[in-house]
């Protein structure tokens, strides 16, 4: 098994950091988020195979082929051209564009990553997607889910505060005893959860204040989150890079 939070030195000299445009917030972030990767790996008995589900830049895809399992998939609706670059550049990991359900592979994996994925599943779905989980994972395979957690980021449907809404985004933000709930008809069992701490109440408010900025003039936009970001980041390293509970975590595992 692996050491405990060892992915983050290979984060911190991962190349994937340069897809980051927001670099030192993004990062700070995607480090709570690894430590907590970390954990759900240190679950999983082998470390032959892994997919990453909604693998957007490859960030998490890289730490994991880099770590050691000997192969990896991505699956990705809208594939960046990082992401489809480094399918190509590397041998043992390969790219499936499109839904998860719609995966025909015939593989079965150690580990399975959902990373802000949970959220884009409408209802109608939701059973196909954990019914191809159930089918792509073998005994005592660890799944880790993790998603915005709806009593403090909201629902759904003002997601366009925060983004730009586009055809496969977030349809809604689901209680963690309510993804429970979908899977008790599957052998996907709920493992471990993995509790995230709300450790800056303040900086979580410049978060949502910053995200409210994109209807502002251009010049006022840029000045306003210079200053903002610079807030954020002393927040964060005085907080020591705490996860925090805009993100809620699940971990399953196959029985």
């Amino acid at each position: 098994m692996y050491e405990p939070f060892n992915l983050l030195d290979l984060y911190k000299k991962s190349n994937s950091s340069i897809y980051n445009t927001n670099k030192g917030y993004i990062n700070l972030i995607n480090i709570s988020k690894i430590k907590l990767i970390n954990k759900a790996i240190n679950l999983t008995e082998k470390f032959e195979s892994f997919i990453d589900i909604g693998a957007s830049n490859h960030e998490f895809s890289e730490l994991l082929i880099n770590k050691g399992f000997s192969k990896g998939h991505a699956v990705e609706i809208i594939p960046t051209s990082s992401l489809k670059n480094f399918s190509i550049e590397t041998s043992n990991f390969f790219l499936f564009e499109g839904l998860i359900q719609d995966f025909d592979e015939n593989y079965l994996f150690d580990f399975v990553l959902m990373s802000e994925v949970f959220e884009h599943i409408p209802f109608d779905d939701i059973d196909l997607v954990i019914k191809k989980l159930e089918s792509i994972t073998k005994k005592n395979s660890i799944v880790f889910i993790s998603t915005p957690d709806p009593i403090f980021c909201g629902p759904a449907t003002r997601s366009d505060i925060y983004f730009e809404k586009s055809q496969y985004g977030h349809y809604k933000h689901y209680l963690k005893d309510e993804i429970v709930k979908y899977f008790k008809n599957f052998d996907l069992v709920i493992y471990e959860k993995i509790e995230g701490k709300l450790e800056v109440k303040f900086n979580d408010k410049l978060i949502s204040f910053r995200r409210r900025t994109k209807n502002l003039p251009f010049f006022l936009k840029i000045i306003l989150n210079k200053i903002l970001f610079s807030i954020q980041l002393i927040l964060l390293k005085k907080s020591k890079n705490k996860n925090n509970n805009r993100t809620q975590v699940l971990v399953f595992k196959r029985k």
